[in-house]
């Protein structure tokens, strides 16, 4: 959290990954579009991901960028403004009541086993049971 701004948040991601060159960074946060073409085929992806987090942490009142160097690495960072709860009873322990949301129906669509598995388990533990697909055209036929 900012100092200056009490309800402004600041998170960095990290990694060692292979890094990405100044001249590609600024491609990332379009829709549709990876720093490369090879790095697509290697590793997967739409081009969807930083675009749609731009566009939330714009919609946030904040903003999203990188800092990277190719075969060293990158940090991502984020902004997001979320105004604290005024409640007098805040710091009182209070039991989470959490309401079931088995009745929902909803459509999973991932094609990354790990990014299923990660979600499903999330899911299951509000009580969603999700229909899965693992791309476009099955997700249709589901529909």
């Amino acid at each position: 959290m900012s100092l200056e701004v009490p309800d402004l948040f600041q998170v960095l991601i990290s990694d060692t990954g292979i890094g990405i060159p100044k001249s590609l960074q600024t491609k990332l946060f379009t829709a549709f579009n990876q720093a490369d073409s090879k790095t697509t085929r290697e590793y997967g992806g739409t081009g969807l991901g930083f675009s749609i987090s731009a566009r939330i942490t714009q919609l946030m009142g904040g903003r999203i960028w990188v800092e990277s160097e190719p075969d060293k690495g990158s940090q991502f960072h984020f902004t997001f403004h979320a105004p604290l709860a005024k409640n007098e009873r805040m710091n009182q322990q209070q039991p989470q009541i959490r309401p079931s949301l088995a009745h929902f129906r909803l459509l999973l669509v991932e094609d990354n086993l790990i990014n299923h598995k990660v979600v499903v388990k999330l899911l299951e533990k509000v009580g969603i049971k999700p229909d899965i697909a693992i791309d476009g055209l099955e997700a249709i036929k589901h529909v």
